[in-house]
């Protein structure tokens, strides 16, 4: 006899019975079918990237149906991919302007998971001294070129002084444009880099580059602070831990996740910076060489 469809169905569902009813206790086949799946696109600063990367492998250990990317480029392109609706959350190393807010109808809100300072590197080979704000001013814009100026001789290096700064963009830079340049947009006289200043697209190929040439002098965050540099003395006080903590040494500031703080379908936005902002997430944002900005759960509304 021919065995036709109508037969292997009916044995296929004489199978299926008994195997769901050894199951059913253990599996819901619906709840199986209609699991949530979540997704959260992170992007933005390569600072923050250090910590963010390492908070969300923890998060997907809790949250397995959650599927995160965290992408580093830089402050400026993370809340701008933000606002034009491209990723969940931003990234930034700086606070968000006034006129980004403005192109998000007032909807971007700023949380800060860790504290950092920006970190004034030289090479290793150069002896560890102190400079003011108006001298590393002058540093960056030319001013001083030598390593035989009086006021950076005690590095104990010879030939011209080689700026390495962040790209375009970068929160880093910006901050240090704020800062020490005294001018963000760098069109006040005396507040641009020296036309020989080399730019590096994040702390690492910063890193790289002044731990691999004596005469160079840059800036990154001090989660970067590794061998084969050393950091300078900013107005007589060395960046660390403990000068975050009492906040003396003067080129401070916070990493930050930004986002809409509108209504929103994606529930894992909020539920990833608490995690972040608890004991747990704060505990890896100090194993990563920055400081804790929290030490108690702060829900987000």
């Amino acid at each position: 006899m021919p065995f036709n469809k109508q037969k292997r169905n009916t044995i296929i569902l004489i199978i299926l019975i008994p195997v769901a009813a050894v199951f059913g206790g253990i599996i819901s086949w619906s709840n199986v079918i209609k699991v949530s799946q979540y997704e959260l696109n992170i992007e933005g600063s390569t600072t923050a990237y250090k910590i963010v990367e390492n908070l969300s492998k923890e998060f997907s250990v809790v949250h397995q149906s959650v599927q995160i990317s965290v992408t580093g480029t830089d402050s400026s392109s993370g809340i701008t991919a933000l606002i034009e609706g491209l990723i969940d959350i931003a990234m930034s190393s700086r606070p968000v302007t006034s006129l980004e807010n403005l192109s998000a109808d007032d909807s971007l809100k700023s949380i800060p998971i860790a504290k950092d300072v920006l970190a004034i590197i030289v090479n290793e080979n150069a002896n560890p001294f102190n400079i003011s704000i108006d001298g590393l001013r002058a540093i960056f814009n030319g001013t001083i070129s030598d390593w035989s100026n009086p006021l950076v001789s005690a590095a104990g290096l010879i030939g011209p002084i080689q700026v390495v700064v962040r790209e375009m963009g970068s929160g880093s830079r910006n901050f240090f444009n704020d800062f020490v340049m005294e001018d963000v947009t760098q069109t006040i006289t005396g507040s641009s880099y020296v036309e020989t200043a080399i730019e590096k697209t994040s702390n690492q190929l910063m890193l790289d580059a002044v731990a691999n040439n004596e005469n160079y002098i840059g800036y990154l965050g001090l989660g970067f602070l590794t061998v084969g540099v050393n950091s300078l003395g900013v107005e007589n006080i060395t960046p660390s831990i403990e000068t975050i903590e009492d906040e003396s040494y003067p080129l401070q500031r916070e990493l930050l996740l930004v986002i809409k703080n509108i209504p929103t379908e994606n529930l894992m936005i909020n539920e990833f910076i608490n995690w972040a902002l608890s004991p747990n997430g704060q505990k890896i944002v100090e194993e990563m060489g920055f400081v804790p900005i929290a030490k108690i759960i702060v829900k987000v509304d």
